[in-house]
């Protein structure tokens, strides 16, 4: 038997909540009602015995639960789930009508009678009842009881269970200004038997019927869990309920969990909580510490539970609504026939799986949703490989442009140094503000769709960037712009394709690596090779990007066969325009653009006419107006907008604040350095790539080391060494004499700046994934991505500003080293304010969490 590893061990606290299972034994005839306040006990105060504690009720619970997480070891967190079972559904009717004996020997295994149907059965009527009177009750408990409104619902992917969540949460949720939401969970089901009521429908059924609903990326279009000639055995679903609860803890940092779901599911996360369970006091606490072994797991971290309602597979089987209040109870009577059917049903059903093992049965259930484990290796390299060129070709579009900048500025006659830092200021910024846009068209049209336009949209325009040495720079620089959304498209939409296709765990953490090392890699050997071209011909620099486009093509042919397509959140088809154009967000969308667009314009064009040019400073205005007009919109009038404002945390205003200093001293870095290259050092485009090579091979290993680093250490310690290293690097130019060797300061700074890149990049996306709910994991890439981009885009535009100023016209060499060293000034401001401001986060995060504070 081979043995899978378990991240947590879970473990409730005993003392918060009543004993379900006693209370059911003390029922009269094992009827269980739902309990007053949900079961929670008051706590005592221990310093006072006898006396009220602050933490009565739920907002005193609340308040417990947060000060545990403050005060707990890193790798132990708390939560509380309020676990809710379905209504009463047309398979548990007709059950009732046939008898247990003749339903499970011959009903359960059709879909339907011809007048009704129970595949993936729905809610009866009564069912609906119960549904709605549990969300009046919960409504009630919140005005009267401060009953928390769930940070996050999930729900099972069954009709009853989707039906349910809706009808009790819904007004639940949106009654009090928060959109309803819920994540549909294909671990959270039943334990799969051969009764046709455990099949799921289609991906695209839930898609159509319940649009609101966010479906996890890993969904599949058709039921892979469910099989008509087997059933899953109990062991196999306590595994996959641990898989569950693992990647709720590991991916949800809200502290009230609802879960909608089943009997089975319910017993399942009991086991957990109560199997093997023994008494111990840590922390002062009374704690119910649980030792699940499974499948000869090893538990390395604990994670505790505060369970507010319990299935307890002894006593209750069917019963609608687990929470409620005090006065209005719903009750489920077990029978004892339904005793023995609840005994029964989970070993009859296995007579047809004798050959089934624990370890196959997880393992079936965990590649249902792993679309890599379903490749060959050589598949998956060349998967891995495809998706990685979208890093490789959009750092590859900088450095090659950079690279020639001088070549093709020449034949333009472009000589002023604000111009030229058009050619590459227009790429970024449209990478920059394009990319939150895209990654919502990724939700809805499809990851892959969005993949392979961006790059034929990618060839199309660096095919007439090079088509522009027939006709003048403003074309070349139009291009150039509109070269910068292709980027766009495909880095989130590749990133969600390769988040898609991976279980958290190494594989995962290696692909998003090998992503981040390929951004050096494909600058400098896309530089090289547009140096190829013009080493003997200057004029040929336009192959330079026809070559680009013919390999961006080629890629999009390529992607077409390897690429898988993913599930994604929404679907179009099953959407009318209306509400695509909601998804969309298109207000907030043009309004951003148009803000972020005219900002930087006005910056970056300044420096080439003047501030005192009206268009300008008229266009700076305009701009600045339209952000909280933006703003206004994402806040109050969009119902889905692009980013969650309210949602965000402190963490995400200080990593985004590294990030902008960080980035824009890059961006100022590598243009003047270059710059710094060619023209004070006379280096050639050729032996300029050669002299900035050692950047692909640093920035690999940084890559590589930061993705095992961030296993070990607080990502705000990461991010703190990125900082240091943006400032020390950009600091080490700046200073460099001219006639120096390149292996001292030059050499040492293209080492350390790489660090400075790849350790940023994923340690801010972790910072940010892990400060914000799980249905807005996709924003937290896009906004760094985002702000990266458009902060090298406006911190050239500052740089170029301060160099015109003061270089006297560039007229000589001594002159254009003070306009350079005025621009690292510059760049060495934003990286020491991105320094401080990490610094200040670190200290933060380490006085709450310690210096692995992982939770």
């Amino acid at each position: 038997m081979s043995n899978s590893t378990c991240s947590y061990r879970f473990s409730s606290e005993g003392d918060r909540f009543i004993d379900y299972v006693e209370a059911a034994r003390a029922s009269p005839q094992s009827k269980l009602s739902t309990q007053p306040n949900l079961g929670l006990l008051e706590p005592i105060n221990e310093s006072d015995e006898g006396s009220p504690s602050e933490d009565q009720g739920w907002a005193g619970l609340a308040r417990y639960v947060q000060r545990c997480n403050d005060e707990s070891e890193p790798e132990v967190s708390y939560k509380v789930l309020l676990v809710v079972r379905h209504g009463r559904g047309v398979h548990n009717v007709v059950m009732d009508e046939v008898g247990s004996a003749e339903w499970k020997k011959h009903w359960s295994k059709l879909d339907g009678d011809g007048n009704r149907t129970w595949f993936d059965a729905e809610l009866v009527n009564e069912g609906v009842q119960q549904a709605k009177a549990l969300g009046i009750l919960y409504n009630e408990g919140i005005e009267h009881k401060n009953f928390p409104i769930p940070d996050t619902l999930y729900t099972s992917p069954l009709a009853r269970c989707l039906e349910t969540t809706k009808l009790v949460f819904r007004d639940v949720v949106e009654g009090h200004g928060r959109t309803f939401k819920p994540v549909v969970k294909e671990l959270l089901r039943e334990r799969l038997t051969d009764h046709t009521c455990d099949r799921r429908r289609a991906r695209r059924w839930i898609a159509a019927a319940y649009p609101n609903y966010e479906l996890e990326t890993t969904f599949a279009e058709e039921d892979l869990l469910w099989h008509a000639d087997r059933s899953e055995l109990s062991a196999g679903h306590i595994a996959r309920t641990q898989n569950l609860l693992e990647d709720i803890w590991s991916q949800d940092s809200g502290l009230f969990i609802a879960l909608v779901t089943h009997s089975y599911a319910l017993s399942s996360i009991l086991e957990h909580c109560r199997q093997n369970c023994r008494r111990g006091d840590q922390h002062g606490l009374n704690d119910v510490t649980l030792d699940i072994r499974i499948y000869g797991c090893q538990q390395r971290t604990c994670r505790r539970i505060f369970i507010s309602e319990h299935s307890i597979p002894e006593i209750v089987d069917i019963f609608a609504l687990l929470l409620n209040n005090s006065n209005k109870n719903f009750e489920m009577v077990l029978t004892e026939r339904e005793k023995d059917e609840r005994i029964s049903d989970g070993e009859a059903t296995l007579q047809n799986n004798d050959n089934t093992t624990p370890d196959e049965e997880l393992a079936r259930t965990k590649s249902a949703v792993s679309i890599a484990e379903t490749f060959s290796l050589l598949h998956e390299i060349l998967f891995i490989s495809t998706i990685c060129m979208a890093q490789f070709m959009t750092q590859g579009a900088l450095g090659n442009c950079l690279n020639l900048l001088h070549v093709i500025g020449a034949s333009f006659s472009l000589s002023n140094p604000a111009e030229l830092s058009w050619l590459i200021a227009g790429y970024s910024l449209t990478v920059g503000t394009f990319i939150l846009v895209s990654g919502r068209l990724g939700d809805v049209f499809g990851y892959k769709r969005l993949f392979l336009i961006g790059f034929v949209w990618f060839a199309l325009w660096s095919m007439i960037a090079g088509l522009a040495t027939y006709s003048n720079h403003v074309l070349f620089v139009f291009a150039r712009v509109f070269q910068g959304i292709g980027p766009a498209l495909v880095m989130p939409n590749g990133l969600a394709i390769l988040g898609a296709s991976y279980h958290p765990g190494p594989r995962k953490t290696l692909a998003f690596a090998l992503f981040g090392a390929c951004a050096p890699g494909g600058n400098v050997f896309a530089a090289a090779f547009a140096g190829l071209f013009v080493k003997d011909h200057e004029e040929w620099w336009s192959w330079a990007f026809y070559s680009f486009a013919i390999g961006l093509a080629a890629i999009a042919v390529f992607a077409t066969f390897i690429i898988p397509d993913p599930p994604h959140k929404l679907s179009s088809s099953s959407m009318t325009w209306k509400e695509i154009l909601d998804q969309l967000d298109l207000l907030g969308a043009t309004t951003g653009i148009t803000a972020l667009v005219l900002f930087n314009f006005a910056w970056n064009q300044a420096p080439i006419v003047g501030w005192e040019t009206p268009y300008v400073y008229v266009l700076l205005i305009i701009g600045v107006l339209l952000a909280p007009v933006f703003f206004y919109i994402e806040l109050r009038v969009a119902s889905n907008p692009l980013i969650p404002f309210d949602t965000l945390t402190s963490d995400v205003g200080f990593i985004l604040a590294c990030v902008a200093g960080g980035w824009a001293s890059f961006g100022i870095w590598i243009y003047y350095t270059w710059e710094f290259f060619q023209l004070l050092r006379g280096g050639s485009p050729l032996l300029t790539a050669a002299w900035m090579s050692p950047v692909a091979v640093s920035g690999a290993i940084a890559s590589l080391t930061t993705a095992w680093l961030l296993h070990f250490t607080h990502p705000a310690l990461v991010m703190l060494i990125a900082l240091v290293s943006f400032t020390v690097g950009t600091v080490l130019m700046m200073t460099a004499p001219v006639d120096q060797n390149y292996w001292y300061q030059s050499f040492f700074s293209l080492i350390i700046m790489t660090w400075g890149m790849d350790m940023s990049f994923p340690a801010a996306t972790l910072i940010l994934s892990n400060s914000v709910k799980r249905e807005h994991q996709g924003i937290a890439a896009s906004l760094v991505s985002t702000v990266v981009n458009y902060s090298i885009s406006l911190g050239l535009g500052f740089a170029a500003t301060v160099e015109v100023h003061v270089n006297n016209g560039g007229e000589t060499m001594s002159d254009l080293l003070f306009g350079y060293r005025a621009a690292w000034y510059m760049a060495v401001g934003f990286a020491g304010l991105g320094l401080g401001i990490s610094i200040i986060y670190f200290i933060r995060r380490m006085m709450k969490e310690g210096i692995t504070g992982r939770r």
